[in-house]
């Protein structure tokens, strides 16, 4: 009988659950301590726990760049998804309309302004398409991953919403909304100084390196708004960003360049004339 040796913790209250009960490599069940006198295991791997977002902790992130990159492979493998950037270019906008954290009927820690955000962007960008998701309805995780799978650029919000950035294509890019850093977390995050925009996973990010990152600043109080109303100055999970879709721009469409789409950032007559391949006639 072979097993996995499993201890998980806890990282919030440091709590045992499974207090290193073995587990069969096979069915994933507990296995009674009393039914084995010896645990064989084929695989051991030490670890310890991680505190993968904090800036504090970066040391503690050396070296696992391969770990992930492992991981997202064997999934897009199981999986049956070859990720490829479009021939024409996609922007997906996640919608973060659902968060165990969030009040009924609120926001928590979303784009507060998407639909008007997007509105604007399809406006001056009509040559991209630009496809907002809520990824809770989707209704498999293969769909998820295919859509990644073919998408150019992913815009998010910080937290557990942009983890599904690493499924991205080799050359994609992740826009992060960025958080204003306030007196209690901006040391822990790796900010400079209260006031200032902070990334929340940047730490994390960088072990990603098939894709660009791009982080929206937030530089401001006026450039957020409280998801229950109440004005407590915890930027970082009680408030949702208010988007400047000019400074948004200024980092997607650099980015769609650099990715090959000029053709499709051309005005709309310059691209038909582009598409048809029109030919001066010999005078």
């Amino acid at each position: 009988m072979t097993a996995n040796f499993v201890r998980m913790w806890n990282d919030f209250g440091r709590d045992i659950i499974t207090n290193g009960h073995p587990f069969s490599v096979d069915l994933l069940r507990p296995v009674p301590d009393a039914e084995y006198s010896t645990i064989c295991v084929e695989n051991l791997v030490p670890a310890q726990i991680t505190r993968a977002f904090l800036a504090s902790h970066r040391s503690q992130m050396w070296g696992q760049e391969r770990l992930y990159q492992n991981f997202r492979r064997r999934i897009l493998a199981a999986k049956g998804v070859e990720p490829k950037l479009p021939q024409r270019p996609l922007v997906v906008l996640s919608k973060k309309s659902h968060s165990i954290w969030a009040k009924q009927g609120k926001l928590h820690r979303a784009i507060a302004n998407l639909d008007s955000m997007v509105e604007d962007l399809r406006k001056l960008l009509p040559g991209v398409e630009f496809h907002v998701q809520e990824w809770h309805k989707m209704n498999s995780w293969e769909e998820q991953l295919g859509l990644l799978g073919r998408t150019s650029i992913l815009i998010s919000p910080a937290g557990g919403v942009s983890m599904n950035g690493p499924f991205l294509p080799e050359g994609g890019a992740l826009v992060l909304m960025d958080y204003l850093a306030n007196e209690k977390d901006s040391a822990m995050f790796g900010c400079n100084s209260p006031g200032e925009s902070c990334s929340m996973e940047a730490t994390f990010w960088s072990a990603f390196p098939h894709i660009t990152k791009l982080y929206y600043q937030t530089k401001s109080p006026s450039g957020v708004l409280p998801d229950d109303g109440n004005h407590d100055g915890h930027y970082r999970d009680n408030y949702s960003v208010v988007v400047n879709t000019t400074r948004l721009l200024g980092l997607i469409r650099p980015m769609l360049l650099r990715q090959g789409y000029g053709d499709y950032l051309a005005p709309p007559v310059e691209r038909r004339k582009r598409e048809v391949g029109t030919v001066r006639p010999h005078l």
